[in-house]
């Protein structure tokens, strides 16, 4: 006979593994009300009592944020776990949790004012360097005014997470729009921009001329103009790598390269860039006017005015009002008088005679 030895263990709790994000914030850098918009994936291995959770299959969103002790489940400050949570089980001894988190959005227009909407997941920072055929290190997401990492190995790569993404614009410089395009955005981070010149040869051969001095520069405009209203494939593409940081103002991200004020403006850029300038001559006459108001001059030049104002007043009333005097008193006044008699003609008494 096989004998099969069989070890049975009784235990009131659940082995449970939690693959999750956390938000990655160093605090030595950042305040409470600074936001970090990077996180790290983590793993957590616990047990829980089988009294709390009895079916550990159906675990919610909120009992996974207490397991961990975290109050919600929020990444950056922008996205939220889903309510679907899978668990699986290996057989074993362990469960496993596995979280799904949402998209963060960022709206992408162009200088004509088309619009987009980019859904961004949470991506790794070494996977997103990679589908570009990039080796950046998380050095290259350090901004000039902000630090956010100090060292490359302070994090590894595969294990930082964030909301990145590539924006593309598509230009041509025969589109009179080209000529007001601005970089615009709220929300988003630019860490690096990259321009290709897209089409034929000819078209590629004009754009290396616009960098070679005036002469060269116009003709090289009009030869891409020309190739642009021949065939629409030619054009200028830049592109935009880019992470979102969470602070947004203007009620949603976007990125833009017509000057957009926020991400619901579908102006062109010359819409935009006009309304600029009116906004600028109006803000200076505004500023101008404001410091007059609170210099010594103020008062001078109001008082000038009105000493002038009032001669010119006086001015006009004794003109007029001398006319209207004359007028009454001299015979414009009366209509009764009757018209003076004509006087006869005196005849010469000095004629001499004929003889």
């Amino acid at each position: 006979d096989i004998i099969i030895p069989i070890e049975i263990v009784y235990t009131d709790k659940w082995h449970v593994t939690i693959d999750y994000f956390d938000t990655w914030t160093d605090f030595e850098k950042f305040e409470e009300t600074q936001r970090s918009p990077f996180a790290l994936k983590k793993t957590l291995t616990t047990d829980v009592t089988v009294k709390e959770y009895g079916d550990i299959t159906a675990l919610t969103k909120s009992d996974v944020a207490k397991i961990l002790g975290k109050e919600d489940l929020t990444v950056a400050g922008m996205v939220d776990a889903d309510e679907k949570i899978n668990v699986t089980f290996d057989g074993v001894s362990t469960y496993t949790v596995g979280l799904t988190y949402g998209h963060a959005s960022l709206r992408q227009i162009n200088y004509e004012g088309g619009m987009i909407e980019i859904q961004i997941p949470l991506t790794s920072y070494a996977d997103w360097c990679r589908s570009f055929g990039e080796d950046w290190s998380i050095m290259f997401l350090n901004m000039p005014d902000t630090i956010y990492f100090e060292m490359s190995n302070t994090v590894p790569r595969e294990d930082l997470y964030g909301f990145f993404t590539v924006a593309v614009f598509e230009e041509q410089v025969s589109d009179l729009q080209n000529i007001f395009k601005e970089s615009t955005g709220d929300g988003r981070v630019i860490a690096f921009e990259k321009r290709e010149t897209k089409g034929s040869a000819v078209y590629k051969f004009f754009d290396r001329l616009r960098s070679k001095g005036i002469v060269a520069s116009s003709l090289g405009h009009v030869g891409m103009s020309f190739c642009e209203l021949v065939d629409d494939d030619n054009h200028i593409q830049y592109s935009q790598f880019l992470y979102l940081d969470g602070s947004v103002k203007s009620g949603m991200g976007y990125t833009s390269n017509g000057g957009a004020d926020n991400a619901f403006d579908t102006d062109s850029a010359f819409e935009n860039k006009t309304g600029d300038w009116w906004e600028n001559i109006k803000g200076t006459s505004k500023s101008l006017w404001a410091r007059f108001r609170a210099s010594k001059w103020d008062t001078v030049v109001f008082t000038a005015l009105g000493v002038v104002g009032g001669l010119f007043v006086l001015g006009i009333a004794w003109k007029y009002g001398s006319r209207f005097v004359t007028w009454v008193t001299a015979d414009g006044g009366s209509s009764s008088r009757k018209p003076a008699s004509k006087k006869k003609r005196k005849t010469s008494k000095g004629k001499r005679k004929k003889k």
